[in-house]
């Protein structure tokens, strides 16, 4: 009786242990399984977050590739802008070079149309004074006639006892002819020197016109060609400064883009679980 009362007793404390090991176990199994349950929602949270890095990383992505071709874009503008700084420089002195043989052909037709005008007028001066020579000549000559014709007549009446009847009107005729010649030749002249002076103002008027033109020419190349160049200059430059100061900023930009991205893609983190197993937990990019 009395072993089977021991027997009992240490059952008994035997069953207790039990249910003391029972209860204890399934505490540790609540604890572990909120431990899992911490554990799960942790690496729920992480891969959320994760995936809104992948998101950030692929947007900051695009936003370099955009700014890259913003940058192609403005180094192709540049280049153009360049290009065509070139070909206004070649045009602007293409333009001096033009504007240069105009003066020259100018100058030169200045300095023919002057000679032309010296040698009209020392023509007028000579054609004048011929003028003015042969017509005192012929009236001298006119007048001696005139006066010896009385005295030839009487010498001829007096050795031949008559006078010849024809022989003052052919002198007369004569006389005549000779003064309508003269008449001829003064108009003719007279002719000739309004020609010669038509051509003098015509020359003259064609010569102001060129000097100014020239003048024009002049002012236009002082004036509007260099500020235009000046201004047009100025502007490429400035632009030019513009650009290298934005693709100066872009690079710096898209260097910082990148170190954001080679930091998030070095996000490591360890994590160990109550029931001893750990968890590396890595940034990848998604697909």
């Amino acid at each position: 009786m009395e072993e089977y009362l021991e027997n009992l007793k240490s059952f008994r404390s035997y069953m207790k242990d039990v249910e003391d090991e029972a209860a204890k176990r399934s505490v540790e199994e609540q604890m572990q399984q909120t431990a899992i349950d911490t554990l799960t929602n942790d690496l729920n949270q992480v891969r959320s977050e994760v995936a809104k890095v992948n998101e950030e990383t692929d947007e900051m992505i695009k936003e370099k590739n955009k700014v890259e071709w913003e940058i192609n874009e403005k180094q192709k503008k540049i280049s153009s802008l360049e290009t065509e700084c070139s070909t206004l420089k070649q045009t602007l002195e293409l333009l001096h070079q033009e504007i240069n043989t105009i003066s020259e052909k100018l100058g030169a037709r200045r300095s023919f149309y002057t000679n032309t005008i010296e040698n009209f007028v020392k023509q007028l001066k000579d054609q004048q004074e011929w003028i003015n020579k042969n017509k005192l000549s012929i009236q001298d000559e006119l007048l001696l006639q005139v006066e010896g014709f009385p005295s030839k007549r009487g010498n001829v009446e007096g050795d031949y006892g008559f006078a010849n009847e024809r022989e003052p009107e052919k002198m007369e005729t004569q006389n005549c002819e000779e003064g309508n010649g003269l008449k001829y030749q003064m108009e003719a002249a007279k002719q000739q020197m309004e020609a010669l002076e038509a051509k003098k103002c015509a020359l003259i008027s064609e010569t102001i016109q060129n000097k100014e033109l020239l003048d024009q020419e002049k002012k236009l190349m002082e004036a509007m060609p260099c500020n235009l160049a000046e201004m047009e200059l100025n502007a490429l430059e400035e632009e030019q400064k513009a650009l290298s100061g934005d693709k100066a900023g872009e690079m710096e930009y898209i260097q910082s883009l990148q170190d954001r991205i080679n930091a998030l893609k070095e996000i490591s983190c360890g994590v160990t679980c109550q029931c001893g197993l750990q968890y590396q937990v890595e940034l990848t990019r998604g697909n």
